[in-house]
């Protein structure tokens, strides 16, 4: 089996951020390596680690899906949640999925149950209805 690529590696840091950020909607949360299940006990492989996830939150917060209050110099993102645009993406149901509900509960059903490319397929799905979306006007 080939190693994922970094368009797959994104794909799945989104699927994770995303399906956090639904969850706990409407209350913003702390984003951390212990968020990914990053935490090992050389601070240096976590931070190695959990540099490719901080760069994709930086991206959803540059793109408009997600806010962030404030972040520390270890890359903790404080009181971060979803934005309109997050939230109308993650609500939409885009006709090209299988399953008839939200892109959000399917985001965080695949990442509960471990199914990374289902995941990663769902947070494409998501950043491509958010593109979508803000072309049509509607966020």
């Amino acid at each position: 089996m080939s190693a994922p690529t970094n368009i797959d590696l994104f794909n799945e840091h989104v699927s994770q951020t995303f399906a956090l950020l639904y969850e706990n909607f409407p209350t913003p949360i702390h984003l951390s390596a212990d968020s990914f299940a990053l935490a090992e006990a050389d601070s240096d492989i976590v931070e190695e680690a959990f540099e490719p996830v901080a760069h994709t939150i930086r991206w959803l917060m540059a793109e408009g899906y997600i806010r962030c209050q404030d972040q520390t110099l270890d890359d903790t993102f404080l009181f971060v949640q979803l934005t309109e645009k997050g939230l109308v993406t993650l609500n939409s149901i885009p006709g090209a999925l299988e399953k008839k509900e939200p892109l959000g509960r399917q985001l965080r059903a695949a990442v509960a149950n471990g199914t990374k490319s289902v995941a990663r397929k769902l947070a494409d799905e998501a950043i491509a209805a958010g593109f979508k979306l803000a072309m049509q006007g509607s966020i």
